[in-house]
């Protein structure tokens, strides 16, 4: 079951909008909230002639903008999602429940788009619905547990080495026949990586003992690194 979302409560704008009936025949280039604001769908995605819009008083409070007569409107969805991810640091959520991603092919569906705000418990939230010709778009503030909460990744020695050991050697840049020819030791504590803890792994030849190469997982991206000790550098292995 889905959590409610408590919304803050109805603003003036929005009762202004009730009252004049909601109609707007101009979509506006930001949806505004208070002192909160964010890019519209038609500021930031080319919208194709013919398209019809209305902006109306939201059913739980804010402000909803509704878009008709879209070819696609799932595509132009994700268009718009992903401008408010990588140029407005929004998160973006299928729903409050999922952190996967949304599935934009599919006829109907619905993304949150949330944009965290400074010294407040709340995040500005834009709810976007989407049906095969068109799609509503709701201004609201929310508090923060709409979203959802990511998992914490943990992994515990023995997992790291058995990450290395069936990582391929070609991967890992190693010379050997297999991984049978290496001593494979995981370092107690904590190696940072920018800021991003990890577990430091070193790999030694079986036959002489001699190190070979350093390695950091990433436990929270669960990526690899070959780490090089003496430049103090990390590349990612694919």
């Amino acid at each position: 079951m889905k959590r409610a979302i408590k919304l803050a409560a109805p603003l003036l704008a929005a009762l202004i909008l009730s009252a004049c009936g909601g109609d707007a025949k101009e979509p506006p280039q930001s949806y505004v909230l208070e002192e909160n604001s964010l890019p519209s769908l038609n500021a930031l995605v080319a919208l194709e002639d013919g398209v019809e819009f209305e902006q109306t008083a939201g059913e739980e409070g804010g402000t909803a903008y509704r878009y008709t007569q879209l070819s696609d409107a799932g595509k132009v969805v994700e268009e718009y999602t992903q401008a408010l991810e990588t140029d407005y640091d929004c998160i973006i959520a299928a729903d409050s429940d999922s952190s996967s991603a949304p599935d934009y092919s599919a006829d109907s569906g619905q993304v949150l788009a949330a944009q965290e705000l400074e010294d407040s418990d709340q995040v500005f939230l834009l709810t976007i619905q989407w049906e095969e010709n068109a799609c509503t778009i709701t201004a609201s503030l929310a508090e923060q547990d709409v979203l959802p909460q990511q998992e914490e990744q943990s992994m515990t020695l023995a997992q790291a080495v058995e990450l290395i050991r069936r990582t391929p050697l070609s991967v890992l840049g190693l010379s050997g026949e297999s991984m049978d020819d290496y001593l494979v030791i995981p370092l107690e504590g904590t190696v940072f990586l920018d800021g991003t803890p990890c577990i430091l792994v070193n790999i030694y030849l079986a036959e002489n003992h001699k190190f070979e190469q350093s390695y950091l997982i990433d436990v929270a991206n669960m990526q690899l690194y070959r780490a090089d000790p003496e430049t103090k550098k990390a590349v990612l292995l694919n």
